[in-house]
């Protein structure tokens, strides 16, 4: 092997794809939070992840095996009025090969199968270390293509420590981010390869799931269909070649469409089972406030402001512009897909998300890391004051990303009720 061949083999980026998950399982070995009764299936987990002891360990979607005696104790689960459990089944899919791993392992090694003992935590925990690879093998993929290994690989760095990416990883897994920002990042890729095979049934396929799973899980993330869409679009002349596309292309395409519906499928039938509904909204009186404008309070506030408690994303998001000239042919859709995304998630009545800065918001760190890293890339070719100066500016919103994460681990962050004040009381402590 020659040297060129060895150094790309094994350079900085491809490093960082498989160290950054390796620390994240050094971490949760070390906490050993799945050993603790009351951690890891907590939260909004508890929902997310009902489906799955009620489904396969008990075969009853009703939930009828739970006792009020049991509830908390033995079982966990958070039924609405009807019994229906409140999320969808998307984290479901992604948690069950690790879930039946675990439940095979707790039979045959004298632990409670019930689906709450250890080994169902801990493969809970281990199933977003694998997620995060994913994610950034994807990540890694897309960006290399474009970018420098030293840029890739520092994008990433920004991407996971700089946000709340490596946190929700490891100290609040598994929460739904990790899992959204690798989808994410493999459907990014399968839509530049399903334009670069003249849409193969390959990656007919693979887009077709993957947009139904993005959608299962998180319903605002549909609009990662945007990308399908306007990917390569930069122009009118542009938009009705793509039309034609389309058209020429209308069985792949509905296929494509069959797919994404067949995913939702379990769900509309286990909706018909408990409610006598098709369609039904599991949320009671939670919903959006499309004219409630939280738009600059989920973005800026001391209450979980997303660019705050993230703010290399700031940077993220001033480079959008870069991508006209640097990377053309996600220029459009990333200028349609931000704002809107923004606009529909900050609409959300709890528009702040509780947790660590505005987590709902992480899901776009895939999205947002090609005009991150063309942003790392210019100020990199800058003459050396500015570079110097915006390098530094960079740098600070960086560390800033980090210690919020590492204040959060300590409470020095609230996670539901921050103001001003207690912010600036603790701006560069830990606890």
């Amino acid at each position: 092997m020659t040297t060129s061949r060895w150094q790309n083999k094994f350079s900085f980026d491809r490093i960082l794809v498989c160290l950054i998950p390796l620390t994240g399982l050094y971490f949760i070995l070390n906490m050993g939070l799945y050993k603790k009764e009351n951690r890891v299936i907590e939260w909004d987990i508890i929902s997310y992840y009902a489906y799955l002891p009620a489904f396969v360990i008990h075969e009853d979607v009703s939930l009828s095996f739970v006792s009020e005696e049991q509830q908390g104790k033995q079982y966990l689960f958070w039924p609405d009025e009807n019994g229906v459990i409140k999320t969808t089944m998307g984290m479901a899919v992604l948690y069950s090969p690790f879930f039946l791993g675990a439940h095979q392992y707790a039979k045959h090694f004298d632990y409670p199968a019930n689906g709450f003992s250890l080994p169902y935590k801990f493969a809970l925990l281990l199933s977003t270390l694998v997620f995060l690879f994913l994610g950034l093998f994807y990540l890694r993929k897309i960006l290399s293509q474009y970018f420098s290994s030293l840029i890739t690989g520092l994008t990433m760095l920004c991407l996971v420590f700089g946000t709340g990416i490596y946190y929700y990883s490891t100290m609040i897994a598994p929460m739904p981010h990790v899992y959204n920002f690798a989808l994410i990042c493999m459907f990014l890729y399968y839509v530049k390869k399903w334009y670069e095979t003249n849409a193969s049934y390959k990656y007919t396929l693979i887009v077709g799931l993957l947009l139904g799973l993005i959608s299962l899980i998180r319903i605002t993330n549909v609009l990662v269909v945007i990308f399908l869409v306007c990917y390569g679009v930069s122009s009118l002349k542009n938009l009705k070649t793509r039309i034609l596309f389309f058209l020429n292309n209308w069985p792949k395409v509905g296929l494509m469409a069959l797919l994404f519906i067949s995913v939702w499928i379990p769900q509309f039938l286990y909706y018909k089972t408990l409610t006598g509904q098709w369609f039904y909204y599991s949320y009671g009186d939670e919903g959006f406030q499309f004219l409630s404008f939280n738009f600059l309070k989920g973005l800026f506030a001391a209450r979980n402001g997303w660019l705050i408690y993230a703010p290399i994303m700031m940077v993220a998001i001033a480079a959008i512009p870069l991508l006209k000239s640097r990377l053309r042919q996600y220029w459009l859709p990333t200028l349609i897909f931000v704002p809107l995304t923004c606009y529909l998630v900050l609409s959300w009545w709890c528009y702040w998300y509780t947790g660590l800065g505005n987590r709902a918001m992480l899901d776009l760190s895939g999205i947002l890391a090609l005009p991150l890293a063309s942003g790392v890339e210019k100020i990199a070719r800058l003459k050396k004051p500015l570079m110097f100066g915006l390098g530094a500016l960079v740098l600070t919103f960086f560390l800033k990303g980090v210690q919020h994460s590492v204040q959060y681990h300590y409470n020095g962050l609230h996670f539901n009720s921050m103001t001003w004040d207690a912010y600036f009381h603790n701006f560069w402590k830990i606890k």
